[in-house]
């Protein structure tokens, strides 16, 4: 049981979030993967198998946590899609099509294979019941907020939280077991701009098993939907996130929301993936 081993959202090795993808899938017995997950201890692990159907996408794939299986993630879709791009040698500029438990979510690589853009699902959105309850897990005032605090459902769900200033972001001291029982499976996304199209993000999602996540993929196109949405950055320009700089993995993850405030029409997510190593299982 072989496994490719990749830092995703980044073009240093030993940067960015890790990934184990084990491009043969099938040869993982389901009652194993959420354990090999577990003793891997990444964020996320991924399985490729067969397509459901040969006009479904290129590959099925499924990802665990730590502690749950996941319907979607953009980590784990980036750094499979550039790992089936050497595994199947194809050329620069391929779009490989996964299919998750969200639905097939299409990812157009670079022009060397070293990364690439997906094209995510469209968010929801609503209201965070308990905004009290959240701010205080994450010692936030509620001064400091530039935006309503809203929750965004891609597959996972994920809060969002924008705030003043890039120092505060870079200062939180959260309370992980008070931010599990106000979120329990929600991740939460705390961000503030830096400067021009720059913004800084920490993730949190101790429901998933994941104290703080270095590079959050699928909740980088709900901050961008989020920011959007409440006139801090414009229709379909690029803004570039920063996440991981305090756990030492610094990444960045490029997002680009078109539409208007009110009728999103698309979100991507881009950025690039290292492959760093193998890793070989014992049956």
């Amino acid at each position: 049981m072989r496994a490719v081993l990749l830092d995703v959202f980044t073009d240093r090795r030993f940067t960015g979030n890790q990934l184990a993808v084990f491009p043969d899938g099938g040869s993982v017995p389901e009652g194993l993967r959420q354990d090999i997950a577990r003793e891997i201890g990444f964020s996320e692990t991924v399985f490729v198998d067969p397509p459901s159907h040969p006009t479904a996408g290129d590959a099925r794939i499924r990802i665990f946590t730590p502690a749950v299986e996941l319907p979607f993630a953009g980590h784990p879709v980036l750094g499979t899609a550039v790992a089936l791009g050497v595994e199947r040698s194809l050329p620069g500029g391929s779009v490989v099509t996964l299919e998750c438990g969200v639905g097939p979510v299409p990812v157009e690589l670079s022009a060397d294979g070293t990364g690439g853009w997906m094209r995510q699902p469209i968010p929801t959105h609503e209201p965070v019941g308990d905004v009290d309850g959240l701010l205080a897990a994450l010692g936030l005032p509620e001064a400091v907020l530039v935006a309503p605090v809203e929750v965004y459902d891609n597959g996972p769900r994920h809060i969002v939280v924008a705030v003043q200033d890039p120092a505060i972001v870079a200062a939180l001291d959260v309370d992980h077991g008070r931010l599990l029982a106000v979120t329990g499976r929600d991740d939460t996304s705390v961000c503030a701009a830096t400067g021009g199209e720059g913004w800084t993000t920490r993730v949190f999602a101790p429901g998933a098993g994941i104290p703080e996540d270095p590079a959050t993929g699928s909740a980088a196109g709900p901050v961008g939907v989020h920011l959007l949405r409440h006139g801090l950055v414009d229709p379909g320009r690029e803004i570039v996130l920063s996440q991981g700089v305090e756990m030492l993995r610094p990444s960045i993850l490029r997002v680009r929301v078109d539409g208007l405030p009110d009728a999103i029409g698309g979100v991507g997510v881009g950025g690039s993936a290292v492959i760093v190593g193998e890793l070989t299982f014992r049956r």
